[in-house]
């Protein structure tokens, strides 16, 4: 019986890989932060993208995938913590621990430089955040403070994003979280702010 029923588990496990090395591989296009992550046991590939916004693979959302560069591993490293547009196709890794994974291999990848860089969610502190998205030229700017969201029409100015509120103009701007003067994120590196007590940041 026993032995019935694993015959039965690696016919299905082969069953399941030959499924997905028959199906084409989906080109896909993705933004979000390129990040190092721990390969265990090499069952992975040590790289994954945080996307800007989830995104349908293998019919299930996901807010990230693990990135692998066949071609010029070397252009990781130079893009580490920068949020990058990736150009590839989804294809599987098998491993023991992780099971079945996907994996985009990498085409093409590149720098989203100036504003364009932050589009997606930064946090703030006690569940404020800011959100940026692109609008044609324009930004929406959505900033929760601790009385709720408010949206904003921004514009790009140089490496800033301007924007009003209550009447009065003011910037988003990069920094680091001393920038921010919030004890909660003195941390952090990887930050953006208004003025100095308000402030949202990217681990």
């Amino acid at each position: 019986m026993r032995i019935a029923q694993a015959s039965t588990a690696v016919m299905l496990a082969w069953f399941c890989i030959c499924n997905f090395a028959e199906t084409p591989p989906q080109k896909i296009t993705l933004r979000g932060t390129l990040t190092r992550v721990m390969a265990i046991g090499g069952e992975s590939t040590g790289w994954t993208i945080q996307l800007d916004s989830e995104t349908t693979i293998d019919g299930k959302p996901v807010s990230s995938i693990q990135v692998h560069d066949s071609r010029q591993p070397g252009r990781l490293e130079s893009l580490v913590d920068k949020r990058v547009r990736i150009v590839g196709k989804v294809h599987h890794r098998h491993g023991v621990e992780i099971g079945t994974q996907p994996f985009i291999e990498v085409s093409s990848i590149k720098e989203l430089g100036g504003p364009d860089q932050w589009l997606g969610r930064w946090d703030g502190v006690e569940g404020t955040y800011l959100r940026l998205a692109k609008n044609g030229d324009k930004y929406v700017v959505e900033i929760r403070d601790l009385d709720g969201p408010k949206t904003f029409e921004g514009f790009a100015d140089g490496n800033r994003i301007r924007f009003t509120r209550d009447g009065k103009t003011e910037f988003i701007s990069a920094g680091n979280g001393q920038a921010t003067g919030m004890k909660w994120l003195a941390d952090k590196k990887n930050c953006l702010l208004t003025r100095l007590g308000e402030g949202w940041c990217r681990d």
